[in-house]
């Protein structure tokens, strides 16, 4: 067979396959509701092995409003990414009158450490509260065909629930026009606690990534990373593993502050390691076929 044939094959297929680098995660931490002097931070993080060992590559501390950037008495409720902006959902505290829920969209991760949004949307419905009285959100995020946005009712609230709502694209999402629902039912509406709250909902490209986490006044504090391998899997609470964030005392960003929400910029990475190319594969089958057709030609 030619070897002048055979090489540019060849090279194609000794290609090296590399797996392309962990997307960067960032996460919002605020003070607690009524703690003073108030405080919110945007952590950055260049994988998800950095964010459970708390090893940041930078934050960002607002200091608008003394520290209260959304209002004295809001909350970040979520934060995504879906490849091309940064949404992220702010709450009225439970509590606050009138309540109001807000979703706004950032073009890049500067405009969002500078708050300056490209556009924000206010939720009318049912006087502020679109998800119930007393509901507040857990977390959002946008794992490549639709948004995923936890609910569940405030803390004290009987009877208890817990919602996985699903969303086909940022309009529906908008206008609260789901494609589906999921109730979670164990533990009298507590999946994951009597005492216990979702912080935030992430899609790495590969896993779910939930963060749970104590409520202000249990003790000892807790936070949990909980990684699942499909959407089914959550439903289910089947994780493939969970960590424990141990540092102060269980409370890694301090005994006053709380995990707001975060995503990964999953355009920045995948965990997806390529196979050999189709073409070059195809291209030597071919090579193959001919090298046999030119042997049994030339038998006598």
């Amino acid at each position: 067979m030619s070897t002048r044939f055979l090489l540019p094959v060849l090279s194609v297929l000794a290609l090296p396959v590399q797996a392309m680098a962990d997307p960067a995660f960032h996460l919002f931490t605020e003070t607690d509701p009524d703690y003073s002097p108030g405080g919110t931070t945007l952590i950055d993080f260049d994988s998800l092995a950095d964010l459970e060992a708390l090893n940041e590559s930078s934050f960002h501390t607002y200091t608008a409003n003394g520290g209260h950037p959304f209002g004295g008495a809001f909350s970040v409720r979520g934060l995504t990414y879906d490849g091309s902006q940064y949404h992220l959902l702010t709450e009225s505290d439970p509590g606050y009158s009138p309540a109001r829920l807000f979703l706004s969209s950032y073009d890049s991760l500067a405009d969002l450490r500078a708050l300056n949004y490209s556009s924000s949307f206010e939720y009318t419905a049912n006087g502020g509260n679109p998800f119930g009285g007393a509901f507040s959100v857990g977390g959002l995020t946008y794992d490549g065909s639709q948004f995923l946005l936890f609910t569940e009712s405030d803390p004290g609230y009987s009877p208890a629930a817990t919602y996985l709502t699903r969303f086909a694209t940022l309009a529906d999402l908008k206008a609260l026009t789901y494609s589906s629902y999921y109730e979670f039912t164990a533990n009298g509406g507590h999946p994951f606690g009597g005492a216990f709250s979702v912080a935030g909902l992430a899609y790495d490209g590969n896993q779910y990534l939930l963060l749970t986490e104590s409520d202000p006044e249990f003790s000892p504090a807790k936070l949990y990373l909980s990684r699942y391998d499909s959407l089914a899997e959550l439903e289910a609470l089947t994780y493939s593993s969970y960590h424990e964030f141990t540092a102060n005392g269980g409370n890694p960003f301090g005994s006053a502050r709380s995990v707001g929400g975060f995503t990964a910029d999953l355009v920045a990475g995948s965990n997806s390691v390529p196979e050999p190319a189709t073409s070059a594969l195809f291209l030597l089958g071919l090579a193959g076929l001919a090298y046999a057709r030119r042997r049994r030609a030339a038998r006598p």
